[in-house]
């Protein structure tokens, strides 16, 4: 996430799938794999393909920055829970 001081995590109770933080000097393999894989979600164009990595990856919400470059932005506008000020919180069903 762009969540630099772990703000919305902490309010939110909820692990990240990745975050970039800014202390921080070097990426785990672990670390990297999910930053390539949030690169790949974000040119992503097909909804069901959205749907799909979400489930996967067992990801309920997802919360997007008003300057974060996502294709898929407006596709799933009915998985928008809240916004505000540009940010949108998404939900996507539970995983099984």
């Amino acid at each position: 996430t762009n969540d630099g001081r772990a703000i919305a995590t902490a309010l939110t109770e909820r692990q990240d799938y990745v975050m970039d933080y800014s202390i921080q000097r070097r990426w785990e393999n672990s670390q990297l794999a999910r930053v390539s894989e949030t690169a790949r979600l974000k040119a992503m164009t097909d909804p069901k393909s959205v749907l799909e990595f979400f489930a996967s990856n067992k990801i309920r919400w997802y919360i997007l920055h008003p300057d974060s470059v996502i294709l898929w932005r407006d596709a799933l506008h009915q998985n928008i829970r809240f916004q505000s000020r540009g940010y949108r919180v998404y939900s996507f069903p539970p995983h099984t």
